[in-house]
């Protein structure tokens, strides 16, 4: 039996597994055996990118001056 479904059948959230290939990692998560680091950095990378998503949206400088600039 693999550690992932071993760590499942235990109700575990995290096992260690393969080393990953961006990060070299072992801690991996159960229910997509995707590595807990990598996802950690993509989530915070995409929280900072709408994060300056909405600041934009906020103070206006998301809008295009269509009026050619006059």
């Amino acid at each position: 039996m693999s550690p992932r479904r071993k760590a499942a059948k235990h109700g575990e959230r995290h096992y260690t597994g393969k080393p990953c290939k961006a990060c070299g990692n072992k801690v991996r998560y159960t229910s997509n055996a995707g590595c807990v680091q990598c996802q950690i950095s993509s989530s915070r990378a995409s929280s900072q990118a709408i994060q300056i998503e909405l600041a934009s949206r906020l103070n206006g400088s998301h809008i295009e001056d269509k009026t050619g600039g006059k």
